[in-house]
């Protein structure tokens, strides 16, 4: 390997130990959508997660900050996928600093998962459906390379959604709507949860007021340490996990 290419990759993880640093000490104190769903989100699957979840598949890993959180320290095996090549990347490159060997990281599309059926114990699908324009496809092919009996968790805004993304193809689901769609794919609902209540809420519309991020993270730690105290007004958010049917 030529001398110029090891100092590129040297260069390349110093500016990701770098970056990781910088977010990590930001996200202690700043509000902005990472930062908050670390908090008052990750709480919320951790409870829902098993201790063991064999081989898992998290679908739409973005940068990895779930992945490396709450699924590889619980997985035998686990396979992540993004269509995005820069997350693959970055996915990949934090993986090797970290040096965690149970994961592989697949640039793929969520209609199109490069993996034989009835393969997973677990998929782990969070704020992705309301990003495309065929979810019946895409739930479709989370059913088909998850094992009978397994389990699909999927998080995703609720209706109505007090914030408008230009980025979603659409703005969320209802409970109703989103069970009976898993439903007709073969799954049966085993859980619903809620998160980012009104004190979270309030944090994220300074962040996209000023568009920048403000340090009132404090609001999202009163919503985790005191639920009942925080549960105001309507959620944004919304964790269904569901379990494949045995016959399908």
């Amino acid at each position: 390997m030529k001398f110029n290419t090891i100092i590129t990759m040297i260069q390349k993880e110093l500016k990701i130990r770098i970056l990781d640093l910088i977010k990590k000490l930001a996200g202690k104190v700043l509000a902005n959508p990472t930062s908050i769903n670390r908090i008052v989100k990750k709480p919320v699957i951790d409870k829902l997660l098993k201790k063991a979840l064999g081989r898992t598949l998290d679908v739409g890993c973005g940068g990895g900050m779930f992945t490396f959180e709450l699924l590889c320290d619980r997985s035998d095996e686990v396979v992540a996928i993004d269509i995005s090549r820069k997350h693959v990347e970055l996915v990949h490159s934090r993986a090797r600093i970290k040096n965690i060997k149970n994961i592989n990281v697949v640039q793929s599309s969520i209609y199109d998962i490069p993996l034989i059926e009835d393969l997973f114990n677990i998929v782990f699908c969070t704020e992705v459906i309301e990003h495309l324009q065929d979810d019946d496809r895409a739930i479709s092919e989370l059913q088909r390379v998850l094992k009978p009996g397994g389990l699909l968790l999927i998080s995703t805004p609720v209706l109505p959604n007090i914030f408008y993304d230009p980025a979603h193809v659409r703005q969320g689901y209802t409970e109703k709507e989103l069970s009976a769609k898993l439903a007709n794919f073969g799954f049966d609902i085993v859980a619903v949860e809620y998160c980012i209540f009104k004190l979270s809420q309030i944090a994220l519309k300074l962040y996209y007021l000023l568009k920048i991020p403000m340090p009132v993270l404090f609001l999202s730690h009163i919503e985790r340490r005191f639920p009942k105290l925080s549960r105001l007004g309507k959620p944004m958010d919304m964790i269904m996990l569901c379990k494949k049917r045995l016959n399908e």
